[in-house]
C-alpha cells in the first residue's frame, strides 16, 4: 500500500512474472478496492496489459466496482530521440489522473 496523497492509498503490484501469474496477490488487491488500473510501458493494442486486464476481470468480474482500465503508451512505433521517446511513454502525471477518475 502506497500514499498517493490526496488521493489516498493505493496499491501498486508490479509484477515480475506472468507464468505463472501470481492472481493471489492482485485479486486480494482488488477486493480491497473494487478497482484495477494496469499500467503498461507497452503499446494498448494487443499488449500484456489489456490480457491482464481481461484475466483479473475474468477471474475476478464480482469484486470489481468499475471497469478494469488499461493506462499504456501511444499507439505508435517506439521512437529513437529520448525527448520523443518520454512523450510516448506513461507519464506520472497520466497514471495519477487516471488514478484520481478511478477514485
Amino acid at each position: 500500500m502506497r500514499d498517493a496523497g490526496a488521493l489516498g492509498a493505493v496499491d501498486v503490484i508490479d509484477l515480475r512474472t506472468i507464468a505463472p501469474l501470481p492472481i493471489d496477490g492482485v485479486l486480494a488487491s482488488l477486493r480491497a478496492s473494487g478497482k484495477l488500473l494496469v499500467v503498461v510501458e507497452d503499446t494498448r493494442t494487443g499488449s500484456v496489459g489489456q490480457w491482464l486486464a481481461a484475466e483479473v476481470a475474468e477471474r475476478g468480474f464480482p469484486l470489481l466496482d468499475a471497469p478494469p482500465r488499461v493506462l499504456a503508451s501511444l499507439e505508435t512505433m517506439v521512437p529513437y530521440a529520448p525527448n520523443l521517446e518520454e512523450r510516448f511513454l506513461v507519464s506520472h502525471t497520466e497514471i495519477a489522473a487516471a488514478v484520481a477518475d478511478l477514485l
